[in-house]
C-alpha cells in the first residue's frame, strides 16, 4: 500500500505565511492551508493539509476574503475551507492510505495546488456511494449526477448495414443502406445517449471509445469526454465508458484519434473535433438532431 513519507507530510506543514499573487492567481497561506483567487475564471479554491490528510475545497469569495494569513488559528482557517464544496480528499496515515476524487475535475479546477496522492484512488461506485450517504458530501451530488449518461448501443461492427431502432417494438432492423461506420472501416459502437430522448425524435448521438464489443441495444454507463461539431448542429457526442481513466478527448491514443478521423474525414468550416468543454457548451446551447 503507498505511503506518503514523512519527509513529505512535514515539507508539507511548513508554509510561510503570506499573502502574494502570481499572474491572474492571488494566494493567501497559512499553517496548514493555502488558498487561491482565480481572478479571470472568478474562481476561489483551498487546501487543507496535516499530518497526512490531505483535502482540496471550492470556496466562495466570503471565506476567501476572511481567511487571515496572520493571527489565525489553523483549526479556525480549515473551519472556514471545509464549509466549501468537497472536490479531492488524501489520507495517508498508520491506518491506512486512499485517495477520492469527489470532483474527477479537481486538477482542472486547481491547477495550482500540489495534490498528495496514495496511489490507492477509490472507484467511482465507492465515490458515489460515498457522496450519496454523507452529509457531508452533499455539495458533490448534483454534479456527480449531472456527468454520468446512459449510452443505446444502435450500431455495431457486426452490422454492415445502418440499423434502425423502432420504438414502438423495441427492436432494430436493418435498412437498405450501408453504415457509414462500416463503410469508412470504424470499429467502435455508435448510438444515443438515453437521457437525451429517443430516435427518431430529437436525440444526441454518441460514439463509445472502446476495445470492448456491445450488442444492438445495450445500455452503458458513460461519461462525454468531447464532440466532433458539425455545422448542421447534427453533433457526435465523444463518450467513454464511466469507470475508463480518461476524462477529455486529449486523452485518447493516437491511434483512436486516427480512427475517429476516418470516420469523419472531412471537416468544413466551424467543424472539427474538440473536447469536453466545448461538448458541455453544445450539449447547453445547441438544439438535438433527429
Amino acid at each position: 500500500m503507498s505511503k506518503i513519507t514523512k519527509e513529505k507530510k512535514k515539507e508539507k506543514r511548513v508554509r510561510v505565511p503570506s499573502e502574494y499573487s502570481e499572474g491572474a492567481l492571488h494566494f493567501k497561506t497559512g499553517p496548514g492551508w493555502k488558498a487561491c483567487h482565480d481572478s479571470e475564471r472568478g474562481l476561489y479554491t483551498a487546501e487543507t493539509f496535516w499530518a497526512g490528510y490531505y483535502d482540496l475545497y471550492e470556496i466562495n469569495e466570503g471565506v476567501f476574503n476572511e481567511l487571515k494569513t496572520k493571527g489565525m488559528k489553523r483549526r479556525d482557517a480549515q473551519s472556514l475551507i471545509i464549509t466549501g464544496r468537497h472536490l479531492y480528499k488524501s489520507v495517508s496515515d498508520r491506518c491506512g492510505s486512499y485517495d477520492i476524487a469527489l470532483d474527477e475535475d479537481y486538477a482542472k479546477l486547481c491547477p495550482w495546488a500540489e495534490v498528495q496522492k496514495t496511489g490507492e484512488l477509490w472507484d467511482r461506485e465507492l465515490t458515489d456511494l460515498a457522496v450519496s450517504v454523507f452529509d457531508s458530501e452533499k455539495q458533490n451530488r448534483e454534479q456527480r449526477q449531472d456527468k454520468l449518461f446512459h449510452m443505446i448501443v444502435e450500431q455495431t461492427k457486426e452490422y454492415p448495414m445502418r440499423m434502425i431502432y423502432d420504438p414502438d417494438t423495441g427492436e432494430f432492423s436493418a435498412s437498405d443502406r450501408e453504415s457509414l461506420a462500416h463503410a469508412r472501416n470504424f470499429g467502435k459502437p455508435y448510438g444515443w445517449i438515453k437521457e437525451s430522448g429517443t430516435p427518431p425524435e430529437p436525440h444526441w448521438d454518441c460514439i463509445l471509445m472502446t476495445d470492448r464489443d456491445f450488442a444492438l441495444g445495450d445500455e452503458v454507463e458513460i461519461k462525454i469526454i468531447g464532440v466532433f461539431k458539425r455545422a448542421d448542429f447534427d453533433h457526435k457526442y465523444i463518450a467513454a465508458e464511466s469507470e475508463r481513466d480518461i476524462d477529455d478527448y486529449a486523452d485518447l491514443s493516437a491511434d483512436e484519434k486516427e480512427e475517429l478521423c476516418r470516420l469523419y474525414p472531412r471537416i468544413g468550416e466551424g467543424e472539427g473535433w474538440f473536447g469536453k468543454e466545448e461538448a458541455e457548451y453544445c450539449m447547453k446551447n445547441h438544439r438535438k438532431a433527429f
